[in-house]
């Protein structure tokens, strides 16, 4: 059975400081007479759910609509790191880490149900030198339970050492009550051309399901 690990879009959601807020705006209304519903969308790519690109932080990088469906397709590992306040290359050297992995880090970020919170400072990612130790391991993709892969203070290098690697990097995902272990992963970003992220649906499943 297939399960979603992606947030909704709604108003009020928390978001990156700084970050265009999410407005809903109902355009057309059939409660007014109109023809049909229609609605517009005003927000931030990188909320909720969401894809980097290399675009992001790499002058002339690679947008959104060029990374493949292998990469963003296949078995992705899900590893709980419990109990720690950063992920650093100490927690990752003994995990047996290989090229072509996709990998999902479950940390204490999944304790709360963080989508609505405000925004938290003291959120749970990783480090410069376990971004580094992921590229010498040449994984395909890597995740995480909050909204960014990199604490604040780190941002720029993590987010750098990871895309200028061609590892794409998904964030925002809902892993409260996924366990760990290997999964059928399929994660589709919208094709938005020239953009540096996009809002994401990503789905799991336990392997061994028809």
């Amino acid at each position: 059975m297939w399960k979603d690990i992606s947030t909704g879009i709604r108003e009020g959601m928390v978001q990156w400081p700084g970050d265009r807020r999410v407005r809903i705006t109902k355009e057309l209304s059939l409660e007014q007479g109109e023809g049909a519903n229609v609605s517009s969308i005003e927000t931030c790519v990188h909320i909720g759910t969401h894809v980097d690109a290399p675009l992001h932080f790499i002058t002339n990088g690679n947008d959104i609509t060029k990374y493949s469906l292998e990469k963003l397709t296949g078995t992705a590992r899900v590893i709980f790191l419990p109990g720690i306040a950063e992920i650093s290359i100490a927690h990752l050297i003994e995990l047996e880490i290989g090229e072509g992995d996709k990998i999902i880090f479950k940390t204490d970020n999944s304790k709360v149900n963080w989508v609505m919170e405000p925004f938290n400072e003291r959120f749970v990612a990783l480090t410069s030198d376990a971004a580094q130790y992921l590229a010498d391991c040449k994984i395909d993709l890597v995740g995480i339970d909050y909204l960014s892969i990199a604490m604040p203070n780190d941002n720029t290098a993590v987010h750098r050492k990871l895309l200028e690697n061609n590892i794409c990097i998904v964030e925002g995902l809902l892993l409260n009550d996924v366990e760990e272990g290997l999964y059928d992963f399929i994660c589709l970003p919208i094709n938005i051309e020239k953009c540096d992220g996009s809002f994401a649906r990503v789905i799991i499943r336990e392997q061994g399901w028809g």
